[in-house]
């Protein structure tokens, strides 16, 4: 459902909500504080979402390149360096990836939950394996393989 929502800009970050003219303490990022929360600042430029992004890169062993708008995050995966069979466990993780950066944004503003990259990366792990065992009708693989991206 968010993958759905970001593909159709429908995603309701600050600046959005603003927009609709619901009123709001501040239009800043929740994590980081730093910027307004847009789509392309909260899943690509906040420095939080960064630092998750370059766990996922090397966790996968892509190469660090880094998407400069959310099309480009949601097509990643169909970019030529994956090697086939792993473009839909790169989908699938980044799919994790969006659903987690959201969660804590969320946590952020609805909980007063300081993030924790610790968190989020354990979570993308344990996250997107679940999601993979749970949608898979083949057996699915080992924990530790998937740890190491191992398949």
């Amino acid at each position: 459902m968010l993958g759905w929502r970001l593909e159709l800009n429908r995603v309701p970050t600050r600046d959005q909500l603003q927009l609709r003219q619901i009123p709001l303490p501040s239009t800043c990022c929740p994590i980081c504080n730093c910027h307004e929360e847009t789509v392309n600042h909260l899943f690509l430029q906040c420095s939080f979402a960064d630092s998750l992004w370059k766990h996922l890169l090397q966790w996968c062993n892509l190469p660090l390149t880094k998407p400069s708008n959310i099309r480009d995050l949601l097509s990643f995966h169909k970019d030529q360096f994956i090697v086939p069979r792993k473009r839909k466990h790169v989908n699938l993780i980044i799919l994790s990836y969006c659903w987690i950066i959201w969660k804590i944004r969320n946590d952020s503003i609805f909980s007063n939950k300081n993030p924790s990259f610790r968190f989020a990366a354990k979570e993308l792990k344990s996250l997107s394996y679940l999601w993979l065992k749970n949608r898979s009708q083949k057996p699915c693989m080992e924990w530790s393989k998937w740890c190491n991206f191992n398949f």
